[in-house]
């Protein structure tokens, strides 16, 4: 959703669960996926992020975490939750963490430095082998 220059990113999910899941995984740094499209449509286009929600499809439950200065845009809607309104600099700083995670994430698996489990009858057929590396164990 976009006003103007301010955009809400929504990740449509097809259960409840996954809408909590995502919520949940974004703010423990677990699932990037929402604050570093968010940070992306920033980088590419004349827009400030204001927000990143995740909606089922089906039963319209919603889980957003917004910056509190622009609340009034992001007022659940009928069938929603009360968002969770961080004031502009945490929700900043929400955003700023998960592209430091990421970076980090990438460093690491570059250096071969990830955890690991290689079972021999699974890596002769996974296609991510060769980022992975197993072959480089800490």
């Amino acid at each position: 959703d976009r006003d103007g220059n301010l955009a809400l990113v929504v990740d449509y999910k097809s259960s409840e669960s996954g809408v909590t899941r995502g919520a949940r995984e974004a703010r423990g740094r677990e699932d990037l996926q929402l604050p570093l499209y968010a940070l992306a449509l920033e980088a590419r286009d004349d827009v400030e992020a204001i927000g990143v929600e995740w909606m089922a499809i089906r039963s319209r439950a919603r889980r957003i975490i917004a910056d509190a200065d622009h609340g009034a845009l992001v007022v659940p809607r009928r069938e929603g939750t009360k968002p969770s309104l961080e004031d502009h600099a945490d929700f900043r700083a929400f955003l700023r963490a998960a592209l430091e995670t990421a970076e980090a994430t990438v460093k690491a698996v570059r250096r071969g430095d990830h955890a690991k489990r290689p079972d021999v009858k699974v890596c002769e057929k996974c296609p991510w082998a060769t980022v992975c590396r197993p072959e480089v164990l800490p």
